[in-house]
């Protein structure tokens, strides 16, 4: 069985993303 692929969103963005930051933002930042 395949082992799971570490996250593609670093946890610091998604706590932004979740926290309603600006999406846009977060996702120009280089971080992706």
């Amino acid at each position: 069985m395949a082992r799971r692929r570490a996250p593609a969103i670093p946890d610091e963005l998604l706590d932004q993303l979740l926290a309603g930051g600006d999406a846009a933002a977060a996702l120009n930042s280089g971080d992706l």
